[in-house]
């Protein structure tokens, strides 16, 4: 398919209900992939095509086997994502959430040893009958 000769109505529907020879739906594909009019012409997904393509079982290759991952097993990961492609995010927040622990912890200790003296000063004071 020549880059310059656009996709029929025949293909764009095809193509968008699955319905495509193989070969002619890759081709297809990488030709919406440089042709933004033909995109543009694509009709638009169905809400169970949408859903199915977010949440419906990955595609793979022919040959190998399929991955066994739901959209519920990779949300924790997916919510992490931004930070692992930034480490110097992560070290920032594992610094600073070291930092909220350690003045917790202090704070902690000051607590009790003030409660421990008040105890303290409480026992020696005589008892005023």
């Amino acid at each position: 398919m020549n880059a310059c000769e656009h996709l029929t109505e025949k293909q764009l529907e095809g193509y968008a209900a699955g319905s495509l020879e193989t070969d002619e739906s890759n081709e297809v594909g990488r030709h919406l992939l440089q042709c933004a009019d033909c995109r543009k012409r694509l009709p638009d997904p169905t809400p169970e095509q949408f859903l199915d393509a977010l949440f419906g079982e990955p595609e793979t290759d022919e040959g190998l086997p399929p991955e066994k991952l739901s959209f519920s097993a990779l949300l924790p990961f997916s919510l992490l994502l931004p930070f692992f492609r930034h480490p110097q995010i992560l070290v920032w927040s594992a610094g600073g959430l070291m930092c909220i622990l350690s003045f917790s912890l202090l704070n902690r200790i000051r607590a009790a040893r003030q409660l421990n003296l008040q105890v303290k000063i409480a026992r020696l004071k005589p008892k005023e009958n």
